[in-house]
């Protein structure tokens, strides 16, 4: 192992060194045969906080060796994959990474590994594999490398793979590229490449992004929609491959539109129910209003109801001092003051349904944050937790 260039390069298998070598005095016929090709990932130093190594990591780091060692008895992790500086365990690389580096290590390529940004949780690491295969050609499916739903067919459609892509041609030779190096995330699709061969398996575009569809968030749903409906018909007939669902792959610029959209739903939100609650403060007072208006309605109503029983019938004749045009007078008061109780009690019903009805609409307006709370909750209820870290939906 030795430093170039401000990189690491750990050689795990020094006879490559020889075969390169030896490739160049043979005829050009052969030399396809050795011929390197290399490939990089962006890979993380993760868990560094439960070892502690005899020296300062990061300082050590900038200027030490990083070797990689493969644990596949890690009870947690088949894949895993150790850093070591100095033979010293640092930590682990970060569990996505380590599945698809973890195929090439076993093979014991030789590598090279760069320092990136040392944070205080995870360090970024640049890790440079040289590969003995070089990767097959893809086909291009598309003559335009534009956003769409793409199919790869092993056999004539025998059974397929459905995807989604903003340049299908990259995506289309990405995933060659993993099925010829044998590291392939579908291990069905990387399976019938094993046994079948490149020469069976095609590519081909299904639909491509409408052009009336320009924003980054926008495209990304409907790929995302999209993808899961070419998933969900070939499922019907047994012969998709895909393991997983559809799903909005989390570009940054759909992140920046997704969060500014959720930045202007809050700031709606906000408004709204700043709007309702004056609303709802306004309707309260009235409500005030309408109710001592109604409780002096039923008291005028009461005290004439009282004031005709006492005076009139069988025990107004024994009891009652009142003339019968008294009694007549006051029964024509009833008729005015009676109706006017029946409306204020029914403006009153009216107002406090309407209150009402504004405090549950203000109680639905939630904030993203809410609504994510809100949603969870409803599931914790039904014994389903959400473990997913995907932002937009």
């Amino acid at each position: 192992m030795h430093k170039y260039n401000g990189s690491y390069s750990c050689n795990l298998d020094v006879g490559c060194f020889y075969l390169a070598l030896w490739s160049f005095s043979m005829p050009t016929s052969y030399r396809s045969i050795v011929d390197m090709s290399q490939k990089t990932f962006n890979i993380s130093l993760v868990g560094m906080k439960f070892h502690t190594p005899p020296f300062d990591l990061h300082n050590e780091i900038q200027r030490s060796t990083l070797t990689l060692r493969r644990e596949p008895s890690n009870k947690h992790d088949h894949n895993a994959v150790q850093v070591l500086i100095m033979e010293h365990k640092v930590g682990y690389v970060d569990k996505e990474s380590a599945a698809k580096i973890s195929p090439f290590l076993d093979q014991e390529v030789s590598y090279q590994i760069e320092v990136g940004k040392i944070g205080p949780n995870s360090i970024k690491l640049k890790l440079l594999l040289n590969i003995s295969q070089p990767p097959v050609k893809a086909p291009k499916p598309s003559s335009l490398n534009k956003a769409g739903i793409y199919k790869i067919s092993v056999e004539k459609d025998k059974y397929v793979y459905i995807g989604q892509s903003t340049k299908i041609n990259v995506r289309i030779q990405n995933h060659w590229d993993d099925l010829t190096y044998g590291n392939h995330t579908n291990k069905y699709l990387q399976a019938q490449w094993n046994e079948q061969g490149d020469e069976n398996f095609s590519a081909h575009v299904i639909e491509h992004v409408p052009e009336e569809i320009n924003s980054s968030l926008a495209q990304q749903r409907w790929l995302a929609e999209r993808e899961q409906y070419w998933i969900s018909e070939y499922r019907k007939s047994h012969i998709c491959l895909n393991i997983t669902d559809g799903e909005i792959i989390e570009t940054k610029s759909a992140l920046r539109e997704f969060d500014a959209e959720n930045k202007a739903h809050d700031q709606c939100v906000k408004e709204k129910k700043k709007i309702i609650k004056a609303e709802i403060e306004k309707l309260e007072v009235k409500a005030r209003e309408l109710r001592n208006m109604t409780y002096e309605r039923e008291e005028k109503v009461n005290k004439i109801l009282e004031y005709i029983r006492k005076n009139s019938g069988i025990i107004g004749f024994f009891l009652g001092s009142a003339s019968k045009q008294a009694i007549e007078s006051k029964e024509k008061e009833l008729d005015i003051f009676l109706p006017l109780l029946t409306a204020s009690q029914a403006e009153l019903k009216l107002v406090w349904n309407k209150i009402f009805e504004l405090k549950e609409k203000h109680r639905s307006l939630k904030t993203i944050k809410q609504q994510e709370r809100f949603i969870n909750n409803k599931l914790i209820g039904f014994g389903v937790y959400r473990s997913s870290k995907k932002r937009i939906y």
